[in-house]
């Protein structure tokens, strides 16, 4: 019999977690928030194999998100989304069998 479990953080701007600093760290890439105006180079990580966008096939050949493949805009547009004092920006799962 299979355990299944599934783990979800979610960064709330409440909790001073940023979106842009969680994205730099896991693509291993150089991000500035354009909120808070810090850099966060996380581009010595030598441990991170593969990084990719995956979007639906119906917008992949689409011209008008191609916002959405640059990790700098993605990200900040996350941060300034939600008018709420601790909006939650993004998610983040791990699901595992």
């Amino acid at each position: 019999m299979a355990i299944h479990f599934l783990n979800i953080k979610t960064f709330s701007k409440g909790r001073g977690a940023h979106a842009t600093r969680a994205a730099a760290y896991r693509a291993g890439e150089r991000i500035r928030d354009e909120r808070t105006n810090e850099v966060y180079n996380f581009s010595s990580r030598e441990d991170v194999v593969h990084k990719e966008f995956v979007l639906p096939s119906q917008l992949a050949s689409s011209a008008d998100v191609d916002w959405a493949l640059d990790r700098f805009t993605l990200w900040n547009a996350a941060e300034h989304t939600g008018r709420r004092l601790n909006p939650r920006v993004a998610r983040e799962d791990c699901a595992a069998a």
